[in-house]
């Protein structure tokens, strides 16, 4: 049996039918090193795929920064699915992809660990980044989404570099013990495929937590809205909108405002 057959074992150990036909053996990746599982899948433009890697050369976030880990420490994966024919509900994959990824840590690791969702993309765990997620779409022929999420696993807090160690965190240091990650993998996506991606169309129970789960709540930021501007506009978060867009007003007293994406968000 080769590596990917062994890993792909131990990912789907505990998958029901559902899950196991959604992902088969022959739709898995596992790779050493590759530049990027993202775009890896987005080359192949099928859905229904999940690639995943022990060091990524070339792993990128939101912008197009660089996402680098240590080998063999971190959860670094990717997956397709097909989108819903409503546009609308597109904006709602981030927070339900954030949704089901906190309740694999907290089930897997420590239910009580306090998980919130940075609007639009992160993960953070006691005030720290812990991790990221990426979506990025092909339209055409069928609307399909490639999902890349990296998670700080068992890496120590020691191990990152001194500008991150005030603000990044991992599962480990947590813990205090290393987690398996391809256990956290398998239970990540047995849940997308049976909760989240039921919840494009049924909403409520993933946008009832992400709300509650808001790091950004009543938080002053500052917005770039586009990347061809120069300025950033101060506003305060007031919340998640009904398709997980993020509510925004210049002040308590101005209406609020609804922003589906960014090109830069920062703290005052």
């Amino acid at each position: 049996m080769n590596q990917t057959s062994l890993i792909y074992d131990a990912v789907s150990r505990f998958w029901n039918n559902q899950t196991a036909e959604y992902f088969p053996a022959e739709s898995f990746h596992y790779f050493e090193e590759t530049e990027s599982t993202n775009s890896f899948l987005l080359n192949q433009g099928l859905p229904n795929h999940c690639a995943v890697a022990e060091f990524q050369t070339a792993g990128r976030g939101r912008r197009g920064d660089r996402w680098e880990a240590p080998p063999k420490k971190n959860l670094l994966f990717s997956f397709s699915i097909r989108l819903p024919d409503d546009k609308t509900q597109w904006t709602r994959l981030p927070q339900i992809t954030g949704w089901q990824m906190a309740l694999t840590i907290q089930r897997c690791v420590d239910p009580s660990l306090p998980i919130k969702l940075k609007w639009p993309n992160d993960i953070y765990l006691d005030g720290k980044k812990l991790g990221g997620i990426l979506v990025e779409t092909i339209p055409a022929p069928e609307p399909i989404a490639v999902v890349g999420i990296g998670i700080n696993v068992n890496i120590q807090n020691s191990q990152f570099p001194d500008e991150l160690q005030a603000i990044a965190t991992t599962i480990y240091s947590h813990a205090g013990c290393e987690t398996n990650r391809w256990f956290l993998l398998g239970d990540f996506l047995n849940g997308m495929v049976n909760e989240g991606q039921p919840s494009f169309a049924n909403f409520t129970p993933c946008l009832d937590w992400a709300r509650s789960h808001d790091f950004l709540h009543g938080k002053k930021v500052k917005l770039k809205k586009h990347a061809d501007s120069e300025s950033l506009t101060e506003v305060i978060c007031s919340g998640l909108g009904e398709n997980g867009e993020l509510l925004v007003s210049a002040d308590e007293d101005s209406p609020t405002q609804s922003i589906s994406s960014v090109e830069q968000l920062l703290f005052c």
